[in-house]
């Protein structure tokens, strides 16, 4: 982080390549974890508290959120949802990152344990995993219509404005609904591991 002007502090996002590289560098839960946030833009607790009930196809059903507007269903690209169903298997419940006796996995575990370590291997700067959530904003302003984005941003429950260089305008709905549906998926912004 850096102060910019007028003293707010400017984070900076991460870039594809470096989120290509974390996910390449992490293992097992981690490596699904940290593309699931990167490709959806879904808070760490929300991911963590995900069941193999709430992933049907490309969408993700968010059941537990730090706000009722978080509370939602997540579009989901076709090549992580199908990165999602190799690591669920033939699982038909529990979470969908858990350890060996079925409890979710540790948030602090995925951050201090793995995250920091591969930030420091790669000579990154160290950061928790709002990175991820940055990143996926700032992927869909720099290569994606502003209707597009604007529904992306209400489906996630961000609640924050973009600068003024690059204003997201709220569309009448309906058109926006046609509009949308319209619209090429963006990508996740970096390959999938396979």
């Amino acid at each position: 982080m850096r102060s910019g002007q007028n003293g707010y502090i400017e984070k900076r996002t991460l870039t594809g390549k470096q989120i290509t590289e974390i996910i390449s560098a992490a293992e097992g839960p981690a490596q699904i974890l940290y593309a699931l946030l990167a490709g959806t833009g879904m808070r760490v607790g929300e991911a963590l508290a995900l069941e193999v009930k709430d992933v049907c196809g490309t969408t993700i059903t968010v059941r537990e959120a730090k706000t009722l507007n978080g509370l939602r269903q997540v579009d989901v690209h076709s090549s992580l949802a199908a990165l999602l169903r190799r690591h669920i298997g033939d699982r038909q419940s529990g979470f969908l990152f858990q350890n060996a006796s079925g409890k979710p996995i540790w948030q602090i575990d995925m951050l201090r344990r793995r995250l920091h370590a591969i930030l420091a291997a790669k000579g990154l700067e160290k950061r928790g995993f709002h990175a991820f959530r940055r990143f996926r904003l700032t992927h869909l302003v720099q290569n994606e219509d502003a209707a597009y984005r604007t529904d992306w941003a209400e489906k996630t429950g961000l609640g924050f404005q973009l600068p003024a260089e690059n204003p997201i305008k709220k569309p009448v709905v309906g058109d926006a609904i046609e509009h949308i549906n319209r619209l090429p998926t963006p990508g996740c912004g970096f390959p999938n591991p396979n």
